[in-house]
């Protein structure tokens, strides 16, 4: 990942077209190599919005979540697929809230990566997750998230969820 500039001007100006246009469909097996060079390069900001590190390993889905917040005027600093990449953008660019998968690949989840993000940056972490399990919802309450977002949701619910965590800080 080298950090060039990723131009998100092409892709759909309305968020429900563009989170929409996916399916919200996973399984993104080119996650990889070039194409997550391209997901962490930083997205387009937006003047005065607050900043957002997403963290998603799923290209399709993070890069359709950071469009939508582009849109409602945040400022995406980041996509990471993994723990590593997480904590050295975290480190890097100071996110204000950090959105977290709490599947990740390689080594650590996103509880682990969230623990990081909060031990060494003191960032606040808003959990985005299709796993609502008892277990892994304890995992989550341990850390005293902003909140929880479960996945499939919508740009509003979306929005609304980044505001209330923003709220809260």
């Amino acid at each position: 990942m080298n950090g060039e500039g990723l131009d998100m001007r092409s892709l759909p100006r309305d968020p429900e077209a563009a989170w929409w246009a996916s399916g919200m469909v996973g399984g993104d097996e080119a996650y990889g190599g070039r194409e997550r060079a391209v997901a962490e390069r930083r997205v387009v900001p937006r003047s005065g919005g607050r900043r957002i590190l997403v963290v998603e390993d799923e290209l399709l889905i993070a890069l359709n979540i950071a469009t939508v917040l582009n849109q409602f005027g945040y400022e995406v600093i980041g996509i990471a697929g993994t723990m590593a990449d997480a904590v050295r953008i975290a480190g890097e660019r100071a996110p204000d809230l950090a959105l977290m998968d709490v599947t990740l690949e390689g080594r650590g989840d996103g509880v682990e990566t969230a623990r990081q993000l909060q031990d060494r940056f003191a960032t606040p972490i808003l959990f985005v997750t299709a796993h609502s399990d008892r277990g892994t919802l304890e995992r989550v309450r341990a850390l005293n998230p902003r909140g929880w977002l479960f996945k499939p949701f919508s740009p509003r619910q979306l929005e609304q969820a980044v505001e209330a965590a923003f709220g809260s800080v």
